[in-house]
This record gives structure tokens, sequence and C-alpha cells, in this order.
């Protein structure tokens, strides 16, 4: 599957808000938990701002595509718990967007392609 910056992109922002736990990458992450799935994911990344904490808990899709819906859920519930935290506590996104395309790039196929059909 292709990694351009748009699919990057949209890896980040819709895994990086919905992680409860950091996966661990051998000697340059550490695990980080959070108390929310909308909240900062690592311990030193900003909060995110009110308005995209309340997308986040509404479920909203990053595209408006309702076809897409259930897609779009399967997707973002593989990717909770993705969340690479580099020894500073940030989130690496980097090693993010590998850990989500490892994990669930099939997902986010389909749902790119669902979304791309209905435009």
């Amino acid at each position: 599957m292709r990694s351009g910056p748009l699919v990057r992109s949209f890896v980040l922002a819709a895994s990086v808000p919905l992680g409860f736990c950091a996966l661990v990458v051998s000697g340059m992450s550490t695990a980080a938990c959070t108390k929310s799935p909308c909240a900062a994911q690592c311990a030193a990344d900003p909060e995110p701002s009110a308005a995209d904490r309340d997308r986040c808990e509404s479920g909203a899709m990053p595209v408006d595509a309702p076809a897409c819906r259930e897609d779009y859920l399967r997707y973002r519930d593989c990717t909770a718990g993705l969340t690479v935290c580099t020894r500073d506590d940030r989130t690496d996104e980097g090693a993010t967007t590998q850990a989500v395309l490892k994990e669930c790039g099939p997902l986010l196929k389909t749902y790119t392609d669902c979304t791309s059909a209905s435009r």
C-alpha cells in the first residue's frame, strides 16, 4: 500500500488521539498510557484543543462520507493503543505511522477506497 504524505497525515490524525497505551519500540521508545483516548497520547504532548477533543469524543470522521462510517470505525478501533512515545515522552510520528500501517493498513485502505468512491 502506498503511504504518501496524505496517507501519513490521515494515519496520524486518526490514530494519535485514539490510542490508550503506546507501543514499545526496542531501545528508543517508552510505553505511555493516557486517561482518555481523546487526550494527548504521550506525557509531553500538548493537549488537543477543545474542538479536537469534542470531534474525537463524538467519533466524527475526518472525511464527510456517511457510507464509509463502519469502515472508519473499524480502522479507528484498530489504531487504539498504537501511539509510540519517544524517550522524551512525545509522540514519535514516524514510528506511530509505521505501527498503524503495519497493524491497520488493510483497514485504512478499505476506508480510503470507500471515501474515494463516494466523492
